[in-house]
């Protein structure tokens, strides 16, 4: 086997640029300068240590100059890691140990360096076979076939054994190496922390000055002026970012309490003509594209929010980095508490920029989720959100109906609002999306008393006017619900599939109070989509019951119906797929996983610093079981029992005067005890001890004898 310096085989060289090129697959193009500095360095350096034997008058200064260099180049190295990767992850960690190899290489001294290189690049390899997916097969096998003929080369060019039975089994051998690596990568493939964002909105969120060029057609993207009738389920399938949110690190999202990013607020509803269509849709107030008109009895001042309500609690301030979506809202929590640069608050409480929003905007708030508003409504406003159109009218007589069953109430708004959500919960009305594209005059009322199923927009649309049918004035909010968190970050995440409607109705409390009322009746209905198995004998008697119902309805059921079916084959996969579990398994490793197995550990709220520690904990007791496994392997041979007795001589002889040279073999030693004229030496005894020490050591005695003569020659020595 060919090497370029008598203990560094070129097949580790040849290893090393392969995991190299596998590195540089998912790195900038800056790496590869860095990279090929690093090896040309290396094989500099090489080339030196080779020459070394012939050339001893080398100057030194130029022996040190490829290291420093080196250090240099690994320095930039990280440098650029840190700026350019996602720390930590695991294409930084292999970038790092890459360019550790290649700088361990301009160092290297002994066969020791060796086998520390074959083991970096062993663990680099199973790190590109968890980074690289689509090609694991290929770097499987070219990778073993690398290991196994460094491995070759290792063995046939150390000078010092460390099993004499492994170097009779080489594959072993090199199992052994390869099942020391693979646990520290397992343990870091772990205990990484999973950031679920794409690199670039990871830099926005930690303040890089990027830029995201907007689309080229805004007016499709996010909600609009107006609301068409199914515009928030054709929102529901895309999965475009709206905006991401920083909170602080104690904050943790309820799922019971979701957030609502409030966006327009729609007062009209209109029944338009579109390409020979009959079709419903929201408007905004009119009006609203004019600025003074969108500004006219708004709060344009921190001072006048803080005076607008006579109760703030449970106030949140977070961070915004919104998209462009072309319009004027910036989307916020509830009450916002604080205003941010050219924004002020609508007079329907909504948080408005000045100009449109068609760049990346970035901004930060406070908003109370718990308020109670003091500012009087307008009377316009009111009268405005009891207006009622022309069509529907079959929930505009349930809604007189309702009027005329709770006028002797109290609080006829909160008592027609609880009559609704029984209404809606016993009328056997669901959750979803039907893709069902409602025509002619109507649409409410075809969805309210014969589909049944429909998603935020519908059922708050028709609570809506079922409560302007009833005088409680009501206004329709569209926006988003709920956030996804970004691994272990305090960031979350706002897609287009979080779009969500709801209504805000004025009610009046006990304390004679009127204001603004949140109302979602989504959370009053039963998501066909996320309904369990455990309840198949409800699901089964309400598909009993719509099997009368229109297409959309039987639709439903049967992607349902396939679901179900598709949910048990998976619960009883053959026993021969164990190994696609454990790579589907390995794919879907994310930051959701990581919380379920720390949670089965007994963690409750996994953090950055949970995951440090059980790696820290985890590596260092890998480290301790590894080095007490070789110091047993490597502990030193027992010494035979005359050996023992013979140190024990030694030493007393020393006490006499005579101390043994570290060059002198026993019997000259003991030879020259015996030539002293040292009056405190027997020199009988001696040459008796020395006769029997030689018998032992080299005489071919059985065990009888060897015990009886090792006894003798412990009880003289014991004499001296």
């Amino acid at each position: 086997m060919k090497t370029l310096t008598a203990k560094l085989p070129i097949s580790l060289i040849t290893f090393m640029i392969f995991n190299t090129l596998l590195s540089l697959v998912n790195l900038p193009l800056v790496f590869i300068v860095v990279f090929t500095l690093f090896m040309l360095t290396a094989f500099f350096q090489l080339v030196k240590h080779k020459a070394k034997k012939n050339e001893h008058s080398l100057n030194q200064l130029n022996l040190n100059l490829p290291q420093a260099f080196t250090y240099f180049l690994l320095l930039i190295c990280l440098v650029l890691i840190w700026q350019h990767l996602e720390v930590p992850s695991l294409i930084a960690i292999s970038a790092t140990l890459t360019a550790l190899s290649w700088a361990k290489i301009c160092e290297f001294k002994s066969t020791r360096d060796s086998k520390f290189i074959w083991l970096l690049s062993t663990v680099l390899l199973a790190l590109h076979l968890l980074i690289l997916t689509q090609y694991q097969s290929l770097i499987a096998i070219t990778g073993l076939l690398f290991i196994f003929f460094t491995a070759t080369a290792l063995h046939q060019h150390s000078s010092k054994k460390l099993f004499s039975q492994v170097n009779k089994l080489l594959l072993f051998r090199m199992s052994v190496l390869l099942a020391t690596s693979l646990p520290f990568a397992l343990i870091l493939f772990i205990t990484l922390p999973r950031i679920n964002l794409p690199m670039q909105e990871l830099g926005l969120a930690m303040g890089l000055p990027i830029n995201i060029a907007p689309e080229k057609n805004l007016a499709s993207k996010g909600l609009g002026k107006e609301l068409g009738f199914d515009e928030i389920g054709e929102q529901g399938q895309s999965d475009s970012r709206v905006l991401l949110a920083s909170f602080p690190s104690d904050f943790v999202q309820n799922s019971k309490n979701p957030l609502y990013w409030k966006g327009p607020v729609y007062w009209r509803y209109t029944l338009a003509e579109e390409n020979g269509n009959s079709s419903e849709k929201w408007q905004l107030r009119q009006g609203f594209t004019n600025r003074s008109k969108r500004q006219y009895n708004g709060f344009g001042s921190n001072k006048a929010l803080n005076n607008m309500a006579s109760k703030r609690e449970n106030t949140l301030e977070y961070s915004v980095i919104l998209m462009p979506h072309g319009e004027y809202w910036l989307y916020g929590l509830d009450l916002p508490a604080k205003l941010t640069g050219e924004s002020y608050l609508s007079q329907d409480y909504q948080l408005l920029s000045i100009r449109a929003v068609n760049t990346m905007w970035r901004y930060k708030t406070k908003s109370s989720l718990n308020y109670q508003i003091s500012e009087p409504e307008p009377q316009a406003q009111l009268t405005l959100g009891l207006q009622y159109p022309s069509n529907n009218p079959k929930i505009k007589a349930l809604g007189q109906q309702w009027q005329q069953q709770f006028s002797q109430s109290k609080q006829p708004a909160l008592a027609i609002i609880k009559h609704a959500k029984q209404f809606f919960k016993q009328g056997h009305y669901l959750y979803a999306n039907t893709n069902k594209k409602y025509q002619g005059e109507n649409q409410l009322d075809q969805f309210l008393f014969s589909q049944k199923v429909g998603y935020s927009q519908h059922y708050a649309s028709a609570l809506t006017l079922l409560l302007r049918a009833a005088g409680v004035p009501a206004r329709l909010v569209a926006g988003y619900r709920g956030a996804e968190k970004v691994g272990l970050t305090n960031m979350y995440t706002v897609n287009e599939h979080h779009a969500h409607a709801w209504l805000e109705a004025y009610i009046t409390n006990k304390q004679g109070q009127q204001y603004w009322q949140r109302v979602d009746p989504a959370l009053w209905l039963t998501d066909i989509f996320t309904s369990t198995n455990q309840q198949p004998q409800t699901e089964t008697q309400s598909k009993t019951k719509e099997n009368n119902q229109v297409d959309s309805l039987t639709t439903v059921s049967k992607k349902l119906g396939n679901n179900e079916e598709n949910n048990s084959k998976k619960t009883s996969p053959p026993a021969t797929n164990w190994l696609n579990s454990f790579n589907q398994w390995t794919l879907e490793f994310d930051a959701n996983k990581q919380n379920e197995l720390a949670q089965k550990l007994g963690i409750t709220q996994l953090l950055w610093w949970h995951l440090l520690l059980i790696a820290i904990a985890l590596l260092l007791t890998l480290s301790l079981i590894i080095f007490l496994i070789l110091r047993f392997i490597n502990r030193p041979p027992t010494q035979p029992e005359h050996i023992k007795i013979y140190q024990r001589l030694c030493k007393k002889l020393a006490k006499k005067g005579v101390t043994k040279l570290p060059h002198e073999g026993a019997q000259t030693y003991l030879l020259r005890c015996t030539s002293n004229s040292n009056k405190n030496i027997d020199s009988n005894k001696v040459n008796t001890l020395l006769h029997d020490y030689l018998l032992l050591a080299y005489s071919p005695l059985d065990k009888q004898e060897k015990k009886q003569l090792l006894s003798k020659f412990k009880a003289l020595t014991a004499k001296m």
